[in-house]
């Protein structure tokens, strides 16, 4: 299946924001369903400890982009705080919308965390930015980008690579395998799942623009990373994890 990159409505300037919401959380029943966040927590766990030894004074900063309703970044907290993890928590995204809706998914949950101060904010630092082109958090220890990399063409799926690689000792990315059952399977799966008409256009859209690892593979060598210190590996359903970590 060739690659195809329409225009997403969720990337649309003016989309309104009543629409934005009910895609996001469109978006989230579908990560919760996929169990997105098992790749990445996972990895965040294994490697991070690698970096050094942190404390409550001196948290981990971790970097969610884009952030989009905050689903993913309430996982982290979740599972920092079960686990009394001193992860300090950022939210970067280009769109407003998205960063007030983490505001309400953090403070709709606050009740459920009472032991979040022990580990770190109960919230995280919110930023609005554009990843291609504006500078990111500085002392960052890891990112993790999660479905963006298919939004973007080669040129700019590169730099972003590169300027993510260079921002953070460890990179987690996260994102669709194209195949033609993926598309179809997406058809249907969008629409068993939620009624937003931005996420039934969207997610079949995403699938045909998205990379395949070994094109993902071309992207990180043209970005100038490091192929010893990469991996990237297929995960259940049509994703793919690229982790790459700085040498110690």
């Amino acid at each position: 299946m060739q690659r195809h990159r329409v225009p997403e409505l969720m990337d649309a300037p003016d989309l309104d924001p009543a629409l934005h919401h009910h895609a996001l959380q469109g978006l989230a029943r579908i990560h919760t369903l996929t169990q997105t966040h098992r790749p990445l927590l996972k990895r965040l766990t294994q490697h991070l400890p690698t970096l050094r030894t942190p404390s409550p004074d001196q948290p981990f900063q971790i970097l969610d982009l884009p952030a989009g309703g905050g689903d993913l970044l309430l996982r982290y907290h979740q599972h920092a705080n079960r686990h009394q993890l001193p992860w300090q928590l950022h939210a970067a995204d280009l769109s407003p919308t998205a960063l007030n809706r983490i505001t309400q998914t953090f403070q709709a949950h606050q009740p459920r965390s009472p032991r979040i101060e022990s580990v770190g904010s109960p919230s995280p630092t919110l930023h609005q930015l554009n990843a291609l082109t504006d500078p990111l958090p500085p002392n960052l220890e890891a990112i993790t980008c999660t479905l963006f990399l298919h939004h973007l063409d080669p040129d700019d799926a590169t730099t972003l690579l590169r300027r993510l690689a260079a921002a953070a000792p460890l990179l987690i990315l996260h994102d669709l395998n194209r195949s033609r059952i993926a598309y179809h399977a997406t058809q249907l799966a969008t629409r068993l799942i939620t009624r937003s008409p931005i996420v039934h256009h969207d997610g079949p859209a995403s699938v045909r623009a998205a990379y395949t690892p070994e094109e993902l593979h071309q992207l990180a060598t043209a970005a100038n990373i490091n192929p010893n210190h990469l991996t990237i590996q297929r995960q259940f359903p049509f994703r793919m994890t690229l982790t790459h970590q700085h040498p110690q």
